[in-house]
């Protein structure tokens, strides 16, 4: 007699409501913006707004679903570092961010005026994306269970090191630099786009008012 058996799927890596915390957190960091700082720049608005979106998702992705205590993400105790290791990986992270700065300056269609807001808003982000960068490979080099990961493999590519280099990783990791090279100032216009119109229908809704 045939068993029935169903489909274990895998429990979720995120959840509904942090993710919905998130975006509470936006709207009401963009209407405190607003009303309370008359702040209408969607420049600013922008970088509010996703800041205040990232941060309770972070927080809460640690504190409550502790996803860096499942064991699919590779983490163990701490280790002593290995300087070298991390200034192969940091080599490969500084290398990619200039790597993608190369390719905004020379491709034509990202001189286009749709990806002004765009450059702005990660040139302000690039100084703290920098630092950010180099104390999560700091950390987080000693805590993997494999640390030669795609990061290594890149950065020792471009150090000449190729009997230690998988290629196969390191085409991979260049194929997902360029992937999101491509999506990253269509997503950021998009959304500077979106917060004017949010900014402009509420002006909008404030004109139609009518006074009590």
């Amino acid at each position: 007699m045939a068993q029935d058996t169903k489909t274990q799927i895998p429990p979720s890596a995120s959840s509904f409501l942090i993710n919905l915390a998130g975006a509470l957190f936006y709207l009401i960091s963009i209407t405190i913006s607003i009303h309370v700082y008359n702040n209408v720049d969607p420049f600013m608005l922008s970088i509010i707004g996703i800041i205040s979106a990232i941060v309770p998702i972070i927080l809460g992705e640690i504190f409550i679903l502790k996803v860096h205590k499942r064991d699919r993400v590779g983490l163990h105790p701490k280790t002593t570092p290995n300087k070298k290791r991390v200034h192969v990986k940091l080599f490969g992270f500084y290398s990619a961010l200039a790597m993608l700065l190369l390719l905004y300056s020379v491709i034509p269609e990202y001189k286009n005026e749709f990806y002004e807001g765009s450059f702005f808003w990660m040139l302000a982000l690039l100084v703290p994306a920098m630092v950010i960068g180099w104390l999560y490979i700091e950390e987080f080099d000693t805590r993997l269970k494999n640390p030669n990961d795609s990061l290594w493999h890149f950065g020792s590519f471009l150090l000449g090191r190729w009997d230690d280099v998988d290629r196969k990783i390191v085409f991979s990791f260049f194929k997902s630099i360029l992937l999101r090279a491509f999506f990253l100032p269509v997503m950021i216009s998009y959304f500077m786009i979106n917060t004017n119109l949010m900014v402009d229908g509420v002006d909008v809704l404030s004109q139609n008012t009518p006074p009590t």
